[in-house]
């Protein structure tokens, strides 16, 4: 029977200290890139590090990304069914409550235009009925000239 021959000390502490190279590596490109405010993936932590994306598969690697919530681990936004339903209630409640104010504005403007046809029909009558008076007054006013009859106002200088 053989026996199995165990991994050399010092080959142990070169795979070590690669490994915690790595993750520094990998750490340090997941910050920067949040810190720039964009989002983390594989491809860009690639491009940052220039690790391989087999080196993406490692355990040591997956735990970095599974600690930073990043990549496959990030937190994806899940719908709530009930909040959606009262979301879209509370939304057909207010397309009903300014439906119903469109209504009133609407009858609030045909008033308008109503009273605005009946001003200008007033002013319509007003203005032939003051052009029909300073006629009249006109020929009052020749008639007095031709009699000759003082009535105390001088028209020419008004």
């Amino acid at each position: 029977m053989m026996k199995k021959r165990g991994i050399p000390t010092k080959l142990k502490e070169r795979q070590q200290s690669k490994r915690l190279e790595t993750i520094k590596k990998i750490q340090e490109a997941i910050d920067d890139i949040k810190q720039d405010g964009s989002v983390v993936t594989k491809k860009r932590l690639m491009e940052l590090t220039g690790l391989s994306n087999s080196t993406f598969s490692k355990d040591h690697v997956i735990e970095v990304l599974r600690i930073n919530k990043v990549c496959q681990f990030k937190n994806s936004k899940r719908i709530d069914v009930n909040s959606a339903s009262n979301e879209i209630e509370q939304l057909q409640k207010i397309i009903e409550k300014l439906e119903k104010e469109k209504i009133l504005l609407k009858s609030r403007l045909q008033d308008k235009e109503i009273v605005i046809e009946k001003l200008k029909k007033d002013y319509q009558e007003l203005s032939q009925n003051y052009s029909l008076i300073l006629g009249k007054i006109h020929l009052i006013m020749k008639k007095v000239d031709i009699h000759g009859v003082d009535i105390g106002i001088d028209f020419d200088n008004l």
